[in-house]
């Protein structure tokens, strides 16, 4: 019990600094790659266009130069774009949830896997590092 108690603890502190490190993160402008896969990029602002995205790779940037084959990225972008319509913040906060998620599912598949191989009561804190 006293084990579940000090993981839990620390759950809370690590989800309290990651919200805390990417507090300032929600308001800024988009950069580097943004400006050609998601400002100047017509194909995400229609989710139709979605099924395309898994067709080519052409879809995912404006430039002719930078196109790869991205379809979940480009699809993401596209899912972001329509919920904001294309403002920064909500391609922000889509992102850090997905990131959380990853996050926490990366937790459960690491737990899973060390205690297949070898069972032990510590075994979430090892995976939580």
């Amino acid at each position: 019990m006293k084990n579940k108690y000090i993981l839990c603890c620390l759950i809370v502190l690590a989800f309290s600094a990651v919200v805390l490190a990417y507090s300032n993160h929600f308001h800024s402008s988009f950069h580097f790659d943004d400006s050609h896969t998601i400002e100047n990029n017509l194909s995400i602002r229609s989710l139709k266009n979605i099924p395309l995205f898994f067709q080519s790779g052409s879809w995912f940037s404006s430039l002719p130069t930078h196109q790869s084959y991205r379809p979940i990225l480009t699809a993401l972008n596209a899912i972001e774009y329509s919920l904001g319509k294309g403002d920064p913040f909500y391609f922000h906060v889509f992102s850090f949830i997905f990131y959380l998620l990853l996050c926490v599912f990366y937790f459960f598949m690491l737990r899973i896997i060390f205690n297949r191989c070898r069972p032990s009561s510590d075994n979430s804190f090892v995976a939580f590092k």
